[in-house]
C-alpha cells in the first residue's frame, strides 16, 4: 500500500496552480530537474516503472501523482504518460504548489 504523503529526498521546483486535495491513496512518481524518474521515492527507469505498475493491476483506480520540476522538458512528462497509458493507469494528478505558497 501507499500513503498519502509524497516520498522525501527528491527536490523539485513545482509549478504554481490552484490544487484540489487528493482523497485516498496515491502512487507517487517524481521527475527531477535532470530528467531522472523516481517511483515512490526510489530512482527508476521508465521501463522499470511500467513493469512495477504492470504487477499491480488491482491498483489501476489509484491516482498517479506526478511531481515534476517546473522547467523540465515536456518530453520527460510525455514519455511517462505513454508508459502509464500502456499499463492502463489513467487517473493522473500533477502536483503543484498552492498559489498562496508563493
Amino acid at each position: 500500500t501507499t500513503n498519502a504523503e509524497p516520498p522525501q529526498g527528491v527536490e523539485v521546483e513545482l509549478p504554481v496552480a490552484t490544487t484540489q486535495q487528493n482523497k485516498g491513496d496515491s502512487i507517487y512518481i517524481t521527475i527531477s530537474e535532470n530528467g531522472e524518474y523516481y517511483f515512490e521515492g526510489k530512482k527508476a527507469k521508465l521501463e522499470e516503472i511500467k513493469a512495477q505498475l504492470s504487477y499491480r493491476p488491482d491498483e489501476k483506480d489509484k491516482t498517479i501523482a506526478i511531481s515534476a520540476e517546473e522547467s523540465i522538458d515536456y518530453q520527460y512528462v510525455g514519455a511517462l504518460l505513454t508508459k502509464l497509458r500502456d499499463v492502463d493507469f489513467l487517473n493522473i494528478l500533477f502536483v503543484s504548489q498552492d498559489r498562496s505558497e508563493n
